[in-house]
This record gives C-alpha cells, structure tokens and sequence, in this order.
C-alpha cells in the first residue's frame, strides 16, 4: 500500500501528538499542538521555534536550533521542555527532536506528549515526602525503619531516649 501525500496529512493531523517541523522559522505544526497551546496556525507559522519557549531556556534552545538547521547533526534527543501557551500557561512537554533532511535542507522535527500533570504531580510528591521526612525526623516518637537484614535506614531524633544520638546509630 502506498500512502498518498492526502493520507499522509490526515494521519499527522489526527496523532494526539505535537507534531513540529521547523527550519529558521515553523513550517508545519499538526491540529492537536494548536488545540493543546491555544495558538491558531498563522500566529505560529512563519515564527522561530525559541519564541514559544519561556525566557529562561529562550538562548539554550536558540542555539541548538541554529546549529540544527546549518546541518550539525544532533542525537536524537529525548527530554522535557516547558512551552508557553498562547495564553502565557507553560505546559511541559516530554518532546522528541531530531534533524532531517528533505530537498537539501535541514529542519528539525519534534514530537512531543503533553506531560504537565506528571510533572505537577511529581512536584506535589517531592513536596509531600519532604514534608513527612520532617515530620518523621522530629517526631517525639521514636521512629526507626530497618532493613530486612536488621541495619537502621532512617531514625528520628526521639532516638536519643534510648540514649542513641541519631548520627551515631
């Protein structure tokens, strides 16, 4: 079976993933990352790559773009980037790039899965057992966690009424 370029097209505009191609400018972005950033087609195309990603990372991104699109060829790259959406939210995107050549010339091509509720989530979690190892910590109650082979992993401070210091157990 051959797909045709119409094909093709409905099949990028109906993955519910970003899907990015850019060169110095964007020159394709799918139906699901205009849904999910609340930008509309012509607001993105036409613009760099750098201009949807908040300042702190702008130059970092900036300059990877260009060296991508003067042809050094990058690794395939896997990571999460905040990205600014249209109403000025960032949204964390586990986002995959990677350099491709068609007609000469060299583009970037990201796709990308919206993480941002695992990342809030995992925040949130850190912040919770942070807060617990304190509460556990300084407890009036003795409180000590072993291993199966008997060996202290984590004491509280309320050890030192069975005369331990907490640093010498």
């Amino acid at each position: 079976m051959k797909l045709t370029d119409l094909a093709v097209k409905e099949i990028l505009e109906t993955i519910p993933a970003i899907i990015i191609l850019y060169g110095e400018e964007i020159v394709y972005v799918n139906r699901y990352a205009l849904e999910l950033t609340g930008y509309k087609e012509e607001e993105i195309i036409g613009k760099a790559i750098w201009d949807f990603c908040p300042i702190h990372c702008k130059d970092e991104i900036k300059e990877r773009v260009l060296k991508r699109i003067k042809g050094q060829f990058f690794e395939e790259t896997t990571e999460i980037v905040p990205f600014k959406k249209k109403n000025g939210d960032v949204i964390y995107l586990k986002s995959t790039c990677k350099t491709i050549e068609v007609n000469d010339k060299h583009y970037g091509l990201i796709l990308a899965i919206d993480i941002t509720t695992q990342v809030k989530l995992e925040e949130k979690l850190k912040q919770n057992i942070n807060e617990l190892s304190l509460i556990f910590r300084y407890s009036p109650d003795i409180i000590v966690k072993l291993n199966k082979d008997g060996i202290i992993l984590f004491k509280s401070y309320a050890a030192k009424k069975l005369g331990y210091n907490p640093r010498d157990v």
